[in-house]
């Protein structure tokens, strides 16, 4: 945080993830009243639970978020997880919901592995989806990965953009122009 307040290019948009391993840390977001909430999951065992009497208590804990989203912001869902969903009534700002099932605003269908068609060997060059909401179907690429959590990831950040009145044409584009940080979660060639 240093870096941020210290800065003379203050960014504009600044993402923070509120980890909540003991009882209170969930009031950093109070001070920082963030515009957007998004509960990506809690699990079926949420993190940190061993620090905390019972996975409701941390649960709790980390439903404070909804109280503290600026009033013209907007809380984000996973509805594939069901204590997330269970959170929605708390809010008293608008609410997206993200998912894999077919109960969400946002929903992603159609995922493929992409495979490289030059390479003899075909490894995986990245994932395809269809995005659907509101009525609306785009196709989404991410190069350079594999996994459901970029799908969710990507589900979110498009709640997000088109909250904000960013077109989805344009999200879609620059998701696939992306390239994901080194060691995270890279598609590497192997020997086979």
């Amino acid at each position: 945080f240093t870096q941020i307040f210290s800065s003379r290019d203050y960014p504009k948009w600044l993402v923070v993830e509120f980890d909540v391993s003991r009882q209170g840390d969930m009031q950093i977001a109070k001070w920082l009243r963030p515009k957007f909430g998004i509960v990506t999951a809690f699990g079926d065992v949420p993190n940190h639970v061993e620090f905390f009497d019972s996975p409701e208590e941390l649960i709790a804990e980390q439903a404070k978020l909804v109280e503290y989203i600026d009033s013209g912001g907007a809380l984000i869902l996973n509805t594939d997880d069901q204590t997330s969903t269970k959170i929605k009534a708390k809010s008293k700002v608008k609410v997206y919901t993200c998912g894999l099932g077919e109960v969400a605003d946002f929903m992603a269908s159609n995922k493929t592995i992409v495979y490289n068609e030059i390479n003899v060997n075909r490894p995986p060059i990245g994932i395809n989806f269809k995005l659907n909401y509101y009525g609306n179907t785009v196709p989404v690429s991410i190069h350079g990965v594999l996994g459901d959590q970029y799908i969710y990831s990507t589900m979110f950040a498009v709640a997000v953009g088109i909250s904000l009145g960013v077109s989805v044409i344009d999200i879609a584009k620059n998701i696939s122009e992306y390239k994901i940080a080194p060691g995270r979660m890279n598609l590497i060639s192997g020997i086979h």
